[in-house]
């Protein structure tokens, strides 16, 4: 989903367009009738289903990762990634990125800003 910064103020069709692409919301008496609070809160509670869904694909991915990826550690074979957290990091996700307060590479901040947006 798009993001707003305090620079930019949304029009009227802009709101109308996000309500029916992510509420599939069709009913323009309704649409016309939202106002910001319920508009606000809609929105957020699409982006949360959006965290919710990109955290139920990682944790299909992990559940194939373990299957697939094991390293060596002395005779015996064990995960790469030992628990889901160490593959996904919810919070991280949901606080936003800052590579001031991680220790993480670029790579990876740019990859949870653009899943943050979501």
């Amino acid at each position: 989903m798009e993001e707003t910064t305090s620079n930019k103020r949304l029009t009227h069709d802009e709101i109308v367009l996000n309500i029916i692409r992510y509420l599939n919301i069709l009913d323009f008496d309704r649409i016309n009738r939202m106002t910001v609070w319920e508009y606000s809160i809609l929105m957020e509670g699409k982006k949360l289903q959006k965290m919710d869904e990109m955290e139920n694909l990682h944790l299909l991915a992990y559940k194939i990762q373990v299957a697939k990826n094991t390293k060596k550690q002395g005779d015996k074979l064990v995960p790469a990634y030992p628990t889901f957290y160490d593959f996904y990091d919810k919070k991280l996700i949901e606080t936003g990125v800052s590579s001031k307060s991680l220790d993480v590479d670029e790579s990876e901040i740019e990859m949870y800003k653009l899943l943050s947006k979501m």
